[in-house]
């Protein structure tokens, strides 16, 4: 079984149909890192300024909520172009931790999306109806998973910037 770790607006169930293969989702923690919303899209519109997706950085003393997509097999090209504002990594699973008392799920890697350098863009003003998406989407995992994702997100005027 192969991972895929996201944060953004495919925490939303609706965003998964556009993944083949996917054959369930858990909520999990990820240690050691944060989310903003000031990353430059390379495909969304937005107006003017509000713009702006989001991304996660490494942070010492961070720490997000995410899901683990699972797949038996996965086909990174369709999820790279997707993803093409970012870069895919691997995680370390020592920094994957349960949302709830299950155990971590059985798989042989774990990857995630870095947005990349040159679009991290600070100035910039989450996209409202991509905001909209993360949101419902995290409320869609539970009330729990829903408060945590408002409180390790991050906008721009709260970095240290």
């Amino acid at each position: 079984m192969k991972a895929l770790l996201v944060y953004g607006s495919l925490v939303h169930p609706d965003e998964h149909r556009a993944i083949s293969g996917l054959v369930d989702a858990v909520p999990l923690r990820l240690r050691g890192y944060r989310r903003r919303f000031t990353q430059r899209p390379s495909w969304r519109e937005g107006v003017g300024e509000r713009i702006a997706v989001a991304r996660v950085d490494p942070d010492p003393r961070g720490e997000i909520n995410l899901l683990c997509l699972l797949f038996e097999t996965i086909d990174f090209r369709a999820l790279d172009e997707r993803e093409r504002g970012y870069r895919r990594i691997e995680i370390d699973p020592s920094l994957l931790h349960p949302c709830r008392n299950e155990p971590l799920p059985d798989c042989e890697r774990f990857f995630l999306y870095l947005g990349r350098e040159e679009l991290h863009a600070p100035e910039l003003e989450p996209n409202p109806d991509y905001l909209r998406l993360c949101l419902e989407g995290a409320r869609h995992w539970g009330e729990e998973f829903y408060r945590k994702f408002v409180e390790s997100s991050g906008l721009a005027e709260d970095s240290n910037e």
